[in-house]
């Protein structure tokens, strides 16, 4: 069972580590009576994370990492949403982490007491117990399946392709790149474009994702800045009949004039994909599906632009 009060997505250290460190003192060192130094290792850098989030007000709610040899750990889940299913989504989130890396094993040492948590998912006790930063532990490990690596070019529509770059030279592969950054998206995208580009944005393909984006769910949530709104605006383009039609809103706003200067373009989605082109008015580009910290930069961006937009003048007789 779906439940819509909290969401998982990955989350990057060198961004989110405030969040992160915020649940870990309260868990940790506030309930546990865990040591700082113990908590705080040095490895996090290094480390694939996740964080959950209350789905209300985006605060965090739920941490967990997982080292580059398989090693899961600094699992923590606030006090109120224990009870909620957080820390299997979370777990759920670094082993399909894993998988995606195609790792044979992962493991974990696991406080006694979560021990039968684990063994629900998968995980068998190896050896004797210890002791952990005073608490008693047991070492788990769970092997995971193997499977051939997935396809990494640009029109891969896996949700589980590897950090690759790629690059676009036409019209075709930056159409294929941004098709492919909108199908890993679970729930939200964010588009910075000159003028809503029909041969790219008001395609079959690319509306049929825009459809099943905005129909995910109450975390749905895609913007669209747009420069020049005149450009954009005329009869057939479908992404803004398609927002007319639908409830959940889909927002366009057009940049603050001190910000029309900008001269790129781009798309970022909520699982570190993105493709970014830095003249809008032409198709080379590079991309990632999944880059966490070059995704969380240009969303950053968007975000500091999005707050100085208005509405654009042209669309809000449709409510947008």
């Amino acid at each position: 069972m779906i439940d819509n009060r909290y969401y998982v997505e990955p989350a990057h250290w060198s961004v989110d580590q405030t969040e992160i460190d915020a649940v870990r003192e309260q868990v940790f060192v506030a309930e546990q009576g865990i040591s700082r130094e113990a908590v705080w290792d040095g490895v996090d850098a290094k480390c694939v994370h996740v964080i959950a989030r209350n789905s209300a007000d985006r605060s965090p709610i739920g941490v967990g990492r997982m080292d580059a040899d398989g090693k899961i750990g600094r699992m923590a889940v606030l006090a109120d949403w224990r009870s909620a299913g957080v820390g299997g989504a979370l777990l759920q989130a670094l082993v399909d982490q894993a998988s995606e890396r195609h790792l044979a094993q992962i493991h974990l040492h696991a406080q006694v007491s979560a021990v039968r948590f684990y063994e629900g998912h998968g995980f068998a006790v190896e050896g004797d117990g210890f002791v952990e930063a005073g608490i008693e532990h047991r070492k788990m490990s769970r092997r995971l399946p193997q499977t051939s690596a997935p396809n990494t070019g640009a029109a891969s529509s896996s949700p589980s392709a590897p950090s690759k770059l790629i690059t676009t030279d036409s019209l075709l592969s930056c159409r294929e790149t941004t098709l492919a950054v909108m199908k890993h998206a679970r729930h939200e995208l964010c588009i910075y474009t000159r003028d809503l580009e029909a041969p790219i944005y008001d395609q079959d393909d690319t509306i049929e994702q825009f459809r099943r984006i905005a129909l995910s769910g109450a975390r749905a949530r895609l913007r669209l800045l747009v420069q020049d709104p005149a450009r954009a605006r005329h009869d057939g383009h479908r992404l803004v009949l398609l927002a007319h039609r639908l409830t959940t809103p889909i927002g366009l706003r057009q940049p603050h004039p001190d910000d029309l200067q900008y001269n790129a373009a781009f798309i970022t989605n909520d699982c570190g994909g993105y493709l970014y082109r830095s003249q809008a008015d032409r198709f080379e580009g590079e991309g990632d599906l999944y880059n966490p910290l070059r995704c969380a930069e240009l969303q950053r961006y968007f975000d500091q632009i999005w707050e100085r937009a208005q509405p654009i003048d042209e669309f809000r007789r449709l409510n947008l």
